[in-house]
């Protein structure tokens, strides 16, 4: 592992995990290098095996300081992202993915936002294709409790897109995509982080859905922008992500639901995970998707097992359900055309929470 020369900690540590992707993380390091906002660190974890060696030679060339992390095995984002928020020394954690290309003022329209808004929000980005400017790629992650999960707006025209960018206001969502986004770092290690047992996909909900159930609120900044190279069509059907699609929808479940409507629509969740099996089966990967949702159901039971972590989680709630009633989408045809749910925010500066950010 390789560290920055010893100075006073920076407000922002952003983390970065690699696997196998130097060509898009030098991109993303440029992106970051013409920052207008300068007090921030990288965190940068290499999943992939042996392939550090390009990340340790970005050290001398940047200048931000970057703390270069090789686990030497393939953690997989959540637990990869933990392990860069152990060594992250800011008090706001940045995520931002290798192949999420930020515009100047990413990091200060962030920290902006960061000084306007209370204690307990968590910020998310406007996020463009970047292989077609003109489409985004999302404002916010939506989930349903019957089992889905989508990008709010992926497709949609960026002038046409409701919400977030017709207003040019911020606008509340359900969760932050975890492409590009900004935790404060007590709320993340008072959570514990991403679960770990997701390896990728859905983990970004799950945390943002503990974070609601415990009083919380996320919130996607309208000038906050990146361009997102993943979640393009070319790799939305690849088997091995709608294994862990339904492996973690089954968790998520299982994991955030409040039991008011846990038990009342387990008999609906079991006929979306059948309806989305056959999608899977139609695009060649149901294979893939039958093993995770087994993966996902063989991990339900012990000591240590999701249902042992759904009475945790379901522990800490404050939220009144109401509040996480409004938050979801319960329309699971909005998942068709991936529509985006937002609503209007109220800013709230708080003089404990602009000092933290100056």
């Amino acid at each position: 592992m390789s560290k920055p020369a010893e100075t006073s900690p920076p407000l922002v540590s952003v983390l970065m995990v690699s696997h196998y992707t130097a060509r898009l993380a030098r991109r993303a390091l440029d992106h970051l290098a013409a920052q207008e906002y300068r007090d921030f660190e990288v965190v940068l974890v290499e999943n992939g095996v042996g392939d550090a060696d390009w990340a340790w030679a970005e050290i001398a060339r940047r200048s931000f300081p970057i703390t270069v992390v090789p686990p030497d095995e393939n953690l997989g984002f959540a637990a990869g992202a933990n392990l860069a928020a152990r060594h992250a020394r800011g008090h706001w954690l940045a995520l931002l993915h290798p192949d999420a290309f930020p515009d100047p003022d990413w990091l200060s329209s962030l920290m902006g936002a960061a000084a306007r808004y209370p204690a307990g929000t968590a910020f998310g980005s406007v996020q463009v294709n970047a292989a077609e400017p003109g489409l985004l790629d999302g404002i916010g992650e939506c989930w349903s409790p019957l089992g889905l999960a989508w990008r709010g707006g992926h497709g949609a025209p960026v002038d046409t897109a409701p919400g977030v960018l017709a207003s040019g206001r911020d606008r509340g969502v359900l969760a932050p995509c975890a492409a590009a986004a900004l935790w404060a770092r007590a709320d993340f290690e008072a959570l514990g982080g991403f679960a770990e047992r997701y390896f990728c996909d859905m983990e970004d909900v799950d945390l943002a859905l503990r974070h609601r159930l415990r009083g919380g609120r996320c919130v996607t900044v309208a000038a906050a922008r990146v361009r997102h190279v993943g979640g393009g069509t070319a790799t939305r059907h690849d088997p091995f992500r709608l294994g862990m699609e339904r492996r973690g929808a089954l968790w998520t479940a299982v994991r955030t639901t409040p039991a008011a409507w846990f038990w009342p629509l387990l008999p609906v969740q079991v006929a979306v995970h059948a309806v989305m099996l056959g999608r899977a089966a139609r695009h060649g990967a149901f294979r893939s998707a039958w093993q995770g949702l087994r993966e996902g159901v063989a991990a339900l039971p012990g000591p240590d097992g999701v249902w042992a972590e759904r009475r945790a989680i379901q522990a800490t709630r404050t939220a009144p359900l109401g509040a996480l009633a409004r938050a979801v989408t319960w329309n699971p045809l909005r998942r068709l055309r991936h529509t985006a749910k937002t609503w209007p925010v109220e800013v709230e500066a708080a003089q404990s929470r602009r000092a933290a950010v100056e």
